[in-house]
């Protein structure tokens, strides 16, 4: 053994304590790749379920039967018997002097 050089160590040592730039490198790279293609597939499983929704919700409105409602409005009497009324609420002469 020359001087100056640690001797390399045998045996099981941990996998993060053995670990040199370029492993950890890699295994960044690796990681990456791997979480951008679960991203895609998540995305692609997103887009499925919104057009299987959407495929349900045209059916949907296909089977409703479309019913026009006749929308009855009950109107107040033109003249009341205190006399005309604005729309904020009867007139009245106290302000005007």
């Amino acid at each position: 053994m020359k001087p100056g050089r640690k001797k390399s160590k045998t045996g099981d040592i941990p996998a993060p304590k053995q670990a040199t730039p370029r492993t950890r490198l890699a295994a960044a790279r690796e990681a990456a790749v791997r979480a951008r293609l679960e991203a895609e597939e998540a995305q692609l499983r997103a887009s499925a379920a919104m057009e299987a929704a959407e495929a349900a919700a045209r059916a949907a409105n296909r089977e409703l039967p479309v019913k026009l409602v006749p929308i009855e409005v009950q109107l107040a009497a033109p003249g009341t018997p205190s006399g005309p009324s604005t729309p904020s609420g009867p007139s009245t002469r106290r302000y005007n002097h």
